[in-house]
Parts: structure tokens; C-alpha cells; sequence
């Protein structure tokens, strides 16, 4: 090979080597990190003290991940590589429900199962998400049978199946997200009348008696 066709070679290896730099060396599009929002408010201070833990949520399979996760059609699954929950997504429906019974049951105090706070509690709050459908630009359909435990019971108090459906008009996953918020809120009123109803109130400052309840699945 004569010395032009060397140089050639060169200028094009070289112009092939700042064409991939430029590429690759461009910054990544930056992951957008979501998270549910309970009702806003605060709490009615009462002279009464009573406690629930919210949890464990059971999810759908295909929910397990970081990634927010739609569906188009009835089943394809799309994986939105830079939507992510900024927190796992059980632990975020179940953060959202102890805030939204703190906040409209007075003298309550909601908590995530497993609470690391000491003690136990009143009652504990199971729920298991049969359905979690987010559709772009259409809607959030949300089906979840929900267990209501005492302790020393082996049986639920109480047992519901709740289903909503929150319209989206945006093709954003903002919306989704605030959809999906809204059909929590949804959930908690349905849960607040049963809850209010069945957990006994204590003098403030007196603990609950026995262990925090784990009943079985339904």
C-alpha cells in the first residue's frame, strides 16, 4: 500500500473514531423518577389513640421492577426504560393508604408494614392487586380485594374487593401517575367507614394489646 492510500486510511480511521466518540461521549436523556401522592391535609388531632399497618401489598408479577409499566391492547406490556418509580411501587401504594387513614380517621395513625417504629399495632391492612392497568391516554383500572386483621383473630374482620377506573385524557405518564393517585384515594374512603368502624380506640398513651396481626391470604 503506497503512502497516499496510507494516509486515506488514516484520515477515514480517524473520522470513523470522532463520529462513534460523538455518539457515545453525548450524555445520556436523564431517568424521570415518580412517586403516588396522598390527599392533601392534615390530620384531626383526637383524645383517642388507635394504629394500623398497611401491608404487605401484593402486586401483579409484571409490576415487580423499577420501571414504570404500561399496556397497549389487551397484552402487550411496554417497559418505559426512563420513567421509574422512586420507590418501590408496593411500598408507595402502601405509603399513600397510611397517610390518606391518618389523615381522614381522627386519632389514627397509619403505618407501613413491616413498621420499624417498635411496638404493634391495632390492626394490620393486607391488600392484593389482582389488576393495575395503566393505558396511556386512556385510563388507570385498578382491582384489589383488601384484608382487614385484629390481632388474636385467625380470621379477617373484614373482606372487600375494590375496582375503579380513573380516566386519562394525556398521553404523559404524569397523568397516569396522579390516576392511579386518585383511584388510592378511592380505595381509602371505601376502606375508611370498615376501618373506623371495627378498630377500637385507646386513651391516648395506652399501647395496643398483643402482637401486630398476619393473617392468610384470601
Amino acid at each position: 500500500m503506497n503512502t497516499r492510500m496510507l494516509g486515506v486510511v488514516a484520515i477515514a480511521a480517524a473520522s470513523f473514531s470522532l463520529g462513534c466518540w460523538s455518539v457515545v461521549g453525548q450524555p445520556s436523556p436523564p431517568i424521570r423518577h415518580w412517586v403516588l401522592n396522598s390527599s392533601p391535609g392534615l390530620p384531626e388531632i383526637a383524645e383517642t389513640d388507635r394504629s394500623i399497618a398497611v401491608g404487605p401489598i401484593e402486586l401483579p408479577t409484571q409490576l415487580d421492577r423499577t420501571n414504570v409499566v404500561l399496556l397497549e391492547g389487551d397484552n402487550r406490556l411496554v417497559v418505559l426504560p426512563l420513567d421509574h418509580w422512586g420507590e418501590p411501587l408496593e411500598q408507595g401504594i402502601a405509603r399513600v393508604i397510611a397517610e390518606n387513614l391518618t389523615l381522614k380517621i381522627p386519632g389514627l395513625k397509619g403505618v407501613v408494614w413491616p413498621w420499624s417504629g417498635g411496638g404493634s399495632t391495632d390492626a394490620q391492612l393486607q391488600l392484593f392487586t389482582t389488576r393495575l392497568d395503566m393505558r396511556r391516554g386512556e385510563s388507570v383500572e385498578l382491582v384489589v380485594t383488601w384484608l382487614l386483621l385484629l390481632p388474636g383473630e385467625s380470621n379477617a374482620r373484614a373482606a372487600r374487593t375494590f375496582t375503579d377506573r380513573q380516566p386519562v385524557e394525556d398521553d404523559g405518564v404524569e397523568e397516569l401517575v396522579a390516576a392511579l393517585s386518585r383511584s388510592l384515594e378511592g380505595l381509602t374512603a371505601a376502606i375508611i367507614p370498615i376501618v373506623d368502624r371495627e378498630i377500637p380506640a385507646r386513651p391516648r398513651g395506652v399501647p395496643p394489646e398483643g402482637p401486630s396481626p398476619s393473617g392468610p391470604a384470601p
